[in-house]
């Protein structure tokens, strides 16, 4: 069986403490969950069709589509690179407020 990865970006968020080193922000999965149910895992999700939407690209300052293509190696093509960093954002956000 050929396995095709999902596109989704996953957030690794650190919080330095003087004493106790680091902490890292991770979420539990639900009991329920269809998959790593009850498992504690980062931030994270799919690219939804709105994360790479134009007039939301151009909200974004400090990074174009190129560096973004950049940063993530080039494996992606130019107009899907900002859409892989929105989904990272907006996934973390969606996990905060919960």
């Amino acid at each position: 069986m050929i396995v095709v990865p999902k596109k989704a970006p996953t957030v690794i968020l650190l919080r330095g403490k003087k004493s106790e080193g680091f902490g890292v922000f991770l979420l539990r999965r639900h009991e329920k969950a269809v998959s790593w149910a009850g498992n504690f895992v980062y931030p994270g999700g799919r690219i939804d069709p709105h994360d790479g939407r134009q007039d939301i690209a151009l909200s974004c300052k400090g990074l174009s589509c190129e560096e973004a293509q950049q940063v993530l190696g080039g494996s992606v093509v130019l107009e899907e690179a900002l859409a892989y960093w929105i989904a990272a954002i907006r996934e973390l956000f969606e996990a905060a407020l919960l």
